[in-house]
């Protein structure tokens, strides 16, 4: 039976991004020995085989972050065990990483409870993020969930002017922001309520001289 290797963690940083590599430094008698990364409920979500024995190993997430499927805000554990599971070598005593922060998405206008009044009408949003952004979508449902609205926007933009005839009278909307940065990781905003109200008198005009 193999013998436990117990590694020496020569880095874990608490954010891992797409150039992240975790060095550990470990000894294990078995022909090959395993790399696993767990979640923070100690689910397996990852295994690859090891094949060196020199005592010095790395692990980089450059080209691999896509298999992983590793999400935003968890927490990971990493073991290296022997040929024969289930003996585990021991984790590190604190989280090994964790996964980019996610961008943040705020929508301007229109918000939850937003009544259209005139048309057209125009979505805002800002968005907050340490990398770049690859891609956004806007999308807009009726209270069935039927699209009645959705695109793709340009990586830069903060603003959308719908189509005049989006809005119905007396109907509801529920507004949805998508935006995926460079790492794949992506984020919601949403707002809800939105109804179109047209029947409202607008506001007498003000004259200043």
């Amino acid at each position: 039976m193999a013998s436990v290797p117990t590694p020496a963690w020569k880095t874990y940083p608490t954010v891992a991004s797409t150039n992240d590599t975790l060095k550990w430094s470990w000894y294990c008698d078995a022909p090959y020995c395993y790399f696993y990364i767990f979640d923070a409920d100690s689910t397996q979500i990852y295994t690859t085989m090891l094949a060196d024995e020199s005592g010095f190993g790395s692990y980089s997430f450059a080209q691999s972050t896509t298999v992983l499927g590793l999400e935003a805000g968890v927490k990971y554990h990493a073991r290296v065990n022997g040929f024969d599971p289930p003996d585990y070598g021991a984790s590190a005593s604190t989280p090994v990483f964790s996964v980019f922060a996610a961008p943040t998405v705020s929508i301007v206008t229109p918000t939850s409870d937003y009544v259209v009044a005139s048309s057209p009408v125009t979505a805002q949003w800002t968005v907050g993020s340490s990398v770049d952004i690859l891609s956004q979508r806007i999308t807009l449902s009726d209270a069935t969930s039927a699209v009645v609205y959705s695109d793709a926007v340009p990586a830069g933009a903060r603003a959308v002017d719908f189509p005049v005839s989006t809005f119905r009278e007396g109907r509801t909307y529920r507004l949805s922001i998508t935006v995926t940065d460079v790492n794949r990781i992506a984020s919601t905003a949403v707002s809800t309520g939105i109804t179109a109200d047209y029947s409202a008198p607008p506001a007498a005009p003000t004259i200043t001289v």
